[in-house]
């Protein structure tokens, strides 16, 4: 092909604009977020961050917002026939996802037993952070997936989107309590302990399940009864081979350690590498097409 004779159709101004008031709504939801946080706090967050240097809070308010931004990346990346089809989709589910990202520091405090609402924000372990920033992370992918696709009409578009991430937090929260209670998994105890490794397993095996639910729940809605059975059939099977897989990941990768010895002797290297292939795993999964 002799690319000097052939035609390209550059997309117009309008079309530019519409791109640019879009990033500019993103960022505004994330400024808006962190603004948000502030004011929910008792404490000064700026001196927390960077007068104090607290490094377990730097880590949830960051999580938090790649947790946001992940979550809107399908209403960014897709063009609508007209402005407000853009605009209007983004700046609802963007207060949307804001919202519920705020509410969910209770539940992942009652998820991993430490409760204390949003001032234990700054007053959490390194460990508690590191876990809860998986959680967030995952939530963000788990609302990409809901935001992702299309629908037959507007109400069975929201209706989709409510009903598939409430399912897909609830399937989150389930295996991760699930995974919790099998053999080399079980850190309940170590994270009470504010042990680093077993925070950075939690998080990767978090974060792997939303890779697993990204793929579970995206795709156009063609019905409740599809839909349902589809999203029900593809977690159950990612998440059975999400745990074969780590199992065999265990037994190859670090070999003079396991995962409960990891786990057990605080082994944060090995714990790392550990959590990365796990991520890994379940970016596999999750990138299937089916």
């Amino acid at each position: 092909m002799n690319v000097l004779t052939t035609k390209y159709d550059l997309p117009g101004f309008g079309a530019y604009a519409v791109a640019g008031l879009k990033i500019v709504v993103v960022v505004a939801f994330l400024i808006a977020l962190w603004a948000a946080i502030d004011r929910l706090t008792a404490f000064d967050d700026e001196k927390e961050l960077f007068e104090r240097r607290n490094l377990a809070y730097v880590v949830v308010r960051v999580s938090i917002l790649l947790a946001q931004a992940i979550a809107l990346l399908p209403l960014v990346g897709t063009a609508g026939e007209t402005v407000w089809g853009d605009l209007g989709p983004l700046l609802a589910w963007g207060a949307g996802v804001s919202i519920v990202l705020l509410a969910l520091n209770w539940v992942f405090d009652a998820t991993i037993h430490h409760h204390g609402g949003m001032d234990s924000l700054a007053t959490g372990t390194v460990a508690d952070a590191i876990t809860k920033g998986g959680f967030y992370l995952a939530s963000g992918l788990i609302f990409n997936a809901a935001l992702s696709g299309t629908a037959s009409s507007l109400g069975q578009a929201i209706a989709a989107t409510i009903v598939f991430s409430a399912l897909g937090f609830l399937a989150l929260l389930l295996g991760y309590v699930v995974l919790g209670l099998i053999g080399p998994f079980r850190r309940r105890k170590q994270l009470g302990d504010n042990n680093l490794a077993a925070s950075v397993i939690s998080a990767g095996l978090v974060i792997g399940l939303g890779f697993v639910l990204r793929l579970a729940i995206a795709g156009d809605f063609t019905g409740w009864a599809a839909g349902l059975v589809g999203f029900a059939v593809t977690f159950v099977l990612g998440y059975v081979l999400l745990v074969l897989l780590i199992f065999v990941v265990d037994l190859l990768v670090v070999r003079s350690h396991n995962l409960r010895e990891i786990v057990t002797q605080n082994e944060v290297a090995a714990a790392c590498v550990m959590a990365v292939m796990l991520i890994a795993v379940g970016l596999t999964i999750g990138s299937v097409a089916i």
